[in-house]
């Protein structure tokens, strides 16, 4: 299953994350720093833009 945390780098959301993946689950983990992350994370940078919406972002 596919799951997103957010929050993810915090005290519970480290732990949703942790038991996520020990399950098998793919993570998708959201944070605001993403400096403080768990060592299973990689970073990328959000898009500014909405897919499809050209004209309102």
């Amino acid at each position: 299953m596919k799951i997103t945390v957010i929050g993810a780098t915090g005290a519970t959301g480290r732990k949703v994350v942790e038991r996520a993946l020990e399950l098998g689950h793919e993570v998708i983990a959201v944070a605001r720093r993403p400096e403080a992350h768990h060592p299973h994370f990689t970073s990328q940078r959000p898009s500014r833009r909405c897919p499809g919406c050209a004209e309102h972002c």
